[in-house]
């Protein structure tokens, strides 16, 4: 066996009788399994919180998806564009999509009795259901936005809850107020407006951001309402079910040239994932400082070892261990007590991030959140990454107590 290690290991394993404290355990003993302790928990924690953002991560896609396209097809300038038909024959072109939703979207004023509120008003073409299958997500009333020729509306939880909307109410619609692009001054503001009403067929939850802003209508009463014709908001692409997202994407760029912009489902969300992968990286280099922290312990410890085993260091050397070997020593010494401590930190971590995935013993509190459970997420590369700095931490640690011991006279200990 290495000398080196074959010392250091029975420095951390045997218990030297002399300094013992309560139940027999030497000192030197209780300073290494507290600093084994501190790194255990450290890593654990770690692990753990990254786990959190691993499953924020992932509820945030799974949201997002529900609702966004697979492709979404809008003007790199401007609001809105023309869909001629020479447009529309350059995506239908695309032959692995299956279907095309055409999106008219602006904010709009939402008033219904006493009520009124600024909604995102959605208008979509008759396909959209096809494309969105939303009978999931109705939580009262009918998921449709068409019946025998009558448009209705769909609306988002939130907006009922704030405007009070009843679903039985027949007699009493939805009104929607857009403001008049015309350059005369109306005295009366209600003359600036133009107005359409329409009956809501449901209510969907989705999303919460989604719920509480979102009113689905056909796209014929949004072209009424905004008085367009051929403007579109932008695309929505269904591709064919044993075809690529990603092939279709770049069929799509190809097809529609520069003055579009062809994103996937994840890339619509680009912010919102990017603003948590930095809030997760700053969140995992604020730890890793807590953990040089937290190393400060290990490396008391072996400056304490090293203070106790001097004269065992001199003997050593008189018999002809070299100063290296003596280093080699306390870095092993530091090195077996972040080795164990980030194993058994990194086991624990495993066991309390699976455990909460299957059972989810910890509820986020709030009875109309997506999910119940603190959604988490196992990911190997935080283990890795984990693993390695830990070890890296308490190496840094251990150099300068194992410097000094390999320094320790002969002639002042013999």
């Amino acid at each position: 066996m290495n000398f080196p290690f074959y010392v250091a290991k029975r420095y951390f394993f045997t218990n030297p009788e002399k300094n013992k404290l309560l139940f027999g355990v030497g000192f030197t003993r209780v300073l290494s399994l507290v600093s084994m302790l501190i790194v255990s928990i450290a890593t654990a924690l770690l692990i753990i919180i990254l786990s959190a953002f691993n499953g924020l991560e992932g509820l945030t896609r799974g949201l997002f998806g529900q609702h966004n396209a697979e492709i979404k097809v809008s003007p790199k300038l401007g609001k809105t564009f023309i869909y001629t038909d020479s447009l529309k024959k350059q995506v239908e072109s695309v032959n692995t999509i299956s279907a095309i939703t055409e999106v008219l979207e602006d904010n709009a004023l939402l008033r219904y009795a006493d009520a009124q509120m600024v909604v995102n008003a959605k208008g979509v073409s008759e396909n959209f259901l096809a494309q969105y299958p939303l009978d999931t997500a109705i939580v009262s009333g009918n998921a449709e936005i068409k019946r025998n020729g009558i448009n209705y509306a769909l609306v988002g939880f939130g907006v009922q809850y704030q405007l009070n909307i009843n679903l039985s109410a027949v007699s009493r619609a939805l009104q929607f107020w857009y403001p008049k692009n015309s350059k005369n001054v109306q005295l009366n503001p209600a003359k600036a407006f133009r107005k359409k009403s329409i009956l809501p067929a449901g209510v969907f939850s989705i999303e919460q951001q989604t719920d509480m802003t979102s009113v689905i209508v056909p796209i014929e009463f949004m072209q009424g309402l905004l008085d367009y014709d051929k403007e579109r908001t932008y695309l929505e692409i269904k591709t064919k079910e044993d075809e690529s997202i990603s092939e279709t994407q770049d069929l799509l760029k190809q097809a529609l040239g520069t003055q579009f912009d062809v994103k996937n489902a994840e890339e619509q969300q680009e912010s919102v994932l990017k603003a948590i992968q930095i809030e997760r990286l700053f969140i995992f280099i604020a730890f890793i400082f807590v953990l040089i922290i937290a190393s400060f312990n290990t490396f008391a410890t072996l400056v304490i070892l090293v203070i106790e085993k001097r004269k065992d260091i001199a003997v050593m050397l008189a018999m002809g261990t070299s100063r290296s070997d003596i280093l080699k020593i306390f870095l092993f010494e530091g090195a077996i007590i972040g080795a164990i401590g980030t194993f058994i930190g990194l086991f624990f971590g495993f066991v309390i991030t699976a455990l909460q995935i299957k059972y989810g013993f910890v509820s986020i509190g709030v009875e109309t959140a997506v999910v119940q459970a603190f959604p988490l997420a196992l990911d190997w590369q935080d283990f890795i990454a984990t693993g390695f700095a830990m070890l890296l931490i308490t190496a840094f640690a251990s150099f300068v107590p194992a410097r000094n011991a390999s320094k320790v006279e002969i002639d002042k200990y013999l």
